[in-house]
């Protein structure tokens, strides 16, 4: 009775024991599930407060490029300028200035054609008059350069006419003619010499040439014949190597052709000598000094004789 109410109150403690670790892991879940979802408030409070700082700092560079003031804005003010409205705005007024800046473009470059045409109208008769009168002044100085050439042409001719009347008096030209002969005589017999020379000089460089030709010939005959005597002794080993391959290939087939044969004849040997045995034990042990008869009446006696070996039909006898 004792041990069964000990039992009792272990099983009852146990019990309590659970509940109460069960109730701690309970606890400790749902601690551990409030600081997730409180977490993931928190993140979600980050995110949503950096979007709005992204959105707000997006309407006041919208706002900024549309040229309102920014600074005395609260946040609160922000929070309700709508940022599609702000951009379909900033976009039209965009649009706008862009078209207001290429129509200003646009007449200003129809004024300046306005104004070349105006000026070039209001300029060609002068520019033609200054056309005309550069066109004047390069005719008169061409002119000009022309007649003063042909003066002094005329001058040098007069000058060259006097000096030769001049010279025309005296006997230069006579020692002249001379000179002149005796200087191209001395130039004849220098150009025969150096014709001579150079006749000598092609005669020996053809000469080189010619033994340079045969020399080179004797050289490619050379070749040729050693080339030749290559080939041929090449051609002699590989032929040697070849009958040399071939008289081992025969020493090698007459070897296994002996050596088969020997086998042959072993074998031949083993199964003569196996024959001989197997016939020698086949004779029966008494056979020999009975009668004609004597051999059927071993076969038929009960144990009187040994029985014979099985023999093959085609060494069976007549």
């Amino acid at each position: 009775r004792k041990e069964e109410a000990e039992r009792i109150v272990q099983d009852r403690l146990r019990r309590e024991a659970a509940a109460r670790k069960a109730e701690e892991l309970a606890r400790k879940a749902e601690e551990d599930r409030r600081l997730v979802r409180e977490q993931k408030l928190r993140e979600r409070e980050k995110l949503q407060k950096i979007q709005e700082e992204m959105d707000a700092l997006e309407k006041k560079r919208y706002l900024t490029a549309m040229g309102r003031s920014v600074e005395n804005m609260t946040a609160e003010q922000l929070r309700e300028v709508d940022t599609a409205a702000l951009a379909k705005e900033h976009a039209e007024k965009a649009f706008k200035k862009k078209e207001e800046a290429e129509r200003k473009v646009r007449e200003a470059a129809k004024q300046l054609d306005y104004i070349v045409r105006a000026v070039r109208i209001e300029e060609l008769p002068r520019m033609k008059a200054g056309f005309d009168s550069r066109v004047k002044e390069d005719r008169e100085r061409y002119e000009e350069e022309v007649v003063a050439r042909a003066k002094e042409a005329k001058e040098q001719w007069e000058s060259d006419v006097t000096e030769k009347a001049k010279l025309g008096g005296c006997s230069v030209f006579k020692h002249t003619s001379h000179f002149e002969s005796m200087i191209m005589s001395a130039r004849k017999v220098v150009h025969t010499q150096a014709c001579q020379q150079e006749d000598e000089r092609a005669e020996l460089e053809a000469e080189k040439g010619k033994l340079d030709r045969a020399r080179t010939r004797k050289q490619e005959e050379a070749q040729r014949v050693e080339e030749g005597r290559i080939a041929a002794e090449k051609a002699e080993a590989e032929r040697k190597e070849e009958e040399e391959r071939l008289r081992k290939e025969d020493e090698k087939r007459v070897r296994q052709e002996e050596m088969e044969r020997k086998e042959r004849a072993r074998m031949e040997e083993q199964r003569e000598k196996e024959e001989r045995e197997r016939q020698g034990r086949s004779v029966p042990r008494g056979g020999m000094g009975s009668s004609g008869g004597g051999g059927g009446g071993g076969m038929s006696s009960g144990g009187g004789g040994v029985g014979s070996r099985y023999v093959l039909p085609s060494r069976r006898g007549g």
